[in-house]
């Protein structure tokens, strides 16, 4: 965890802030999964850092080069490149796992929004013939409710 997310986390606390949110410590358990692949590109002073997770996917590459030949050493080149990577890994991660997050939220939510709907739309089918057509069933003809179930079928 980074300081200024130290610095974040003690203010969630105190404001008491509950919702569904990403961790840091999350963030720190995917960049301690990460793997790097390195590859020295031929005839440059030039080392990249490619980040993957355990599944696979590539988070992010990293990048280091000499400006003089004579001043590239290899071991270097790999530490800084990896040290990038890890960086914008960490970024990377941060914004993959908010939009991982929203969307599960929004999801769940538009289920538990349709179900709702539903559940209206069957009580009102029972209690109103207008959802189905049939004005005699209805229990307030041209009332209230022939508004109200506007919102009925495809009108939502």
């Amino acid at each position: 965890m980074t300081p200024d997310e130290q610095q974040i986390e003690t203010k969630i606390a105190s404001l008491g802030l509950t919702a569904p949110r990403i961790t840091p410590q999350r963030i720190d358990s995917l960049v301690e999964s990460l793997t790097f692949d390195i590859h020295h590109i031929p005839g440059t002073t030039t080392i990249l850092a490619s980040a993957f997770l355990p599944s696979g996917f590539h988070v992010v590459t990293g990048s280091s080069a000499a400006v003089s030949p004579s001043n590239f050493r290899y071991d270097l080149g790999v530490e800084i490149a990896t040290k990038k990577a890890r960086e914008l890994a960490r970024e990377k991660l941060w914004e993959l796992e908010g939009y991982m997050l929203k969307q599960t939220v929004h999801q769940l939510r538009g289920v538990n929004a349709a179900d709702a709907l539903d559940e209206i739309r069957a009580t009102l089918e029972k209690r109103c013939g207008a959802v189905s057509g049939d004005a005699s069933a209805c229990a307030c003809p041209g009332g209230p409710c022939s508004e109200a179930i506007a919102i009925g079928r495809g009108g939502v």
